[in-house]
């Protein structure tokens, strides 16, 4: 019971849709105005503030209060997560030489200026690495370009069919003219082409990946 008042006043601090309360099987996206993957990830956050061990791998935007405190409870294995993880990682290195498209698209309200804040620091190095982070700092627009960042991150995990879960992994970085080329684990991939487009509050990117020559 503690746990689930904990994580209504967790809540309440995104913006709520109007006359929506917050009950124990209400799905996050049911309750949350302009829900996007970048909420989950927000949410995900706070959420680890208040209970730092808690696995919530599987939290998304089909998750109710219930489901976010059993992964509370849930007893967590780091060494089976890192076993798991380096299964998928290597199992995307052999998938790197396909043809393939990912799209995607954000809204800038999903991360709003909030990332920028010290208190949201565990927030920032989950999403971005610092090189992505000081970069949004020297552009006219940094919430934009973060928000460009995020969805291009997004693009290229949908090309790799989502086989690297961590977004910190994966790192848009520009050339001089500003051109954005990908680089994962701090090794470049020039087989994977990144577009990011600007239009109004939403923000468009497309990742191209080419067999290696």
């Amino acid at each position: 019971m503690e746990n689930t008042n904990k994580l209504k006043e967790i809540l309440k601090q995104f913006p709520l849709k109007k006359g929506k309360e917050i009950k124990n099987n209400s799905k996050l996206f049911e309750i949350i105005n302009i829900y996007g993957s970048l909420v989950t990830e927000r949410v995900k956050s706070k959420i680890l503030d208040h209970f730092p061990n808690a696995n919530l791998e599987s939290l998304n935007s089909e998750s109710d209060l219930n489901d976010i405190n059993n992964m509370i409870i849930k007893e967590y294995d780091n060494e089976t997560s890192k076993l798991f993880n380096n299964e998928k990682v290597d199992e995307t290195n052999s998938k790197f030489n396909n043809f393939g498209i990912g799209i995607d698209i954000e809204n800038l309200d999903y991360l709003s200026n909030e990332i920028f804040e010290i208190s949201n620091y565990k927030l920032r190095e989950s999403l971005f690495t610092n090189t992505e982070f000081l970069y949004s700092l020297s552009r006219p627009n940094p919430l934009q370009t973060l928000t460009g960042i995020y969805s291009a991150k997004e693009s290229v995990k949908k090309v790799l069919n989502f086989k690297i879960n961590k977004y910190n992994e994966i790192e848009i970085n520009h050339l001089q003219s500003r051109k954005p080329f990908v680089k994962i684990k701090n090794e470049i991939y020039e087989n994977l082409i990144i577009s990011i487009s600007h239009v109004e509050n939403f923000v468009l990117s497309i990742c191209f990946s080419f067999p290696k020559t």
